[in-house]
């Protein structure tokens, strides 16, 4: 399969995939992180951050490369984790996509923070 191939067979929602949140207080965060992301322990140090901070959600990485973050929490909190996550991968991390709504559709209720694949 060509690199070609597997990004066309990731296809990037329009919109974070979050759980109807009952408070407006918050957030739902879906990043893409591409860059020297995978075989580093990016997903395990990202796991190990969310244990700082009141976040629920997963890491998993995607076979174009990249890893995908999912997060759920209040503003400030998810701001700061993903600052946290910026500065202990920073030299892992070439680019971000990030997409955040105060509420979006997912058939799940996330409740912990976990690695996926």
């Amino acid at each position: 399969m060509s690199s070609d191939d597997a990004a066309s067979s990731e296809a990037e929602p329009t919109g974070p995939q979050c759980a109807e949140f009952q408070s407006t207080d918050l957030q739902c965060t879906e990043v893409f992180y591409t860059g020297n992301v995978q075989g580093v322990g990016f997903r395990y140090t990202v796991n190990q951050i969310a244990k700082r901070f009141a976040v629920v959600g997963y890491v998993e990485n995607l076979a174009d490369g990249r890893v995908h973050l999912l997060a759920e929490g209040e503003p400030r909190v998810l701001k700061d984790f993903l600052a946290a996550i910026a500065e202990r991968m920073a030299r892992n991390i070439f680019d971000v996509q990030q997409h955040t709504a105060s509420t979006a559709s997912q058939p799940e209720r996330l409740t912990t923070f976990s690695i996926r694949r």
